[in-house]
């Protein structure tokens, strides 16, 4: 029985065994969506405890908590058990109907049908239909994977002020530049 067929059991009026154990978190099955853990008063180790409703969607909100970390596991009966809190978090999806948000360390994605944005520790993309559109890295914009390319501005401004340089010289020599006689 999973979580979500717990919960209908719960409001149909079922037999209801809910308690709780402290947990010290052994491994985290990211795929499976799954955590193993041992409790802190010394009980037997748990395994597949649930960190979603339904086991069988990647719908709602999941938090996956750092291997190390603590967890309270919440039992609605002997064989369901799920995290209801946990002290680390080391990654976060959620997921609703076409749009997921994922967020990790130094790390952030948001994927709807088609565009996807994301942002790293030192870089940012946008990708519409697969396609990078937008990358921000080093202080440069690339759009359309490097065919067009944004000017630095602080470049940009120098060389104008360059150019600005050459061209007032120009015209101070030509306007202190006597006048020659004509024929």
């Amino acid at each position: 029985m999973n979580i979500a067929d717990a919960i209908r059991q719960i409001v149909l009026g079922g037999d209801l065994e809910l308690y709780f154990k402290v947990c010290k978190v052994d491994e985290v099955d990211e795929d499976t969506r799954t955590i193993e853990c041992t409790p802190l008063d010394e009980g037997a180790p748990l395994t597949g405890v649930n960190l979603q409703a339904n086991q069988n969607e990647e719908h709602g909100i999941v938090l996956f908590p750092a291997k190390d970390s603590y967890v309270v596991v919440g039992f609605i009966n002997p064989a369901v058990a799920c995290v209801v809190l946990t002290t680390e978090v080391t990654k976060a999806i959620i997921t609703i109907d076409k749009t997921e948000i994922v967020a990790e360390t130094n790390s952030v994605t948001l994927c709807t049908e088609n565009v996807a944005v994301e942002i790293a520790k030192d870089t940012a993309e946008v990708k519409v239909n697969d396609r990078s559109v937008i990358r921000l890295e080093d202080g440069k914009a690339t759009f359309n994977s490097g065919s067009e390319t944004m000017i630095n501005g602080n470049e940009l401004k120098n060389q104008l002020t360059t150019m600005s340089g050459r061209i007032d010289a120009i015209i101070n020599a030509i306007s202190s530049a006597g006048v020659a006689p004509m024929d």
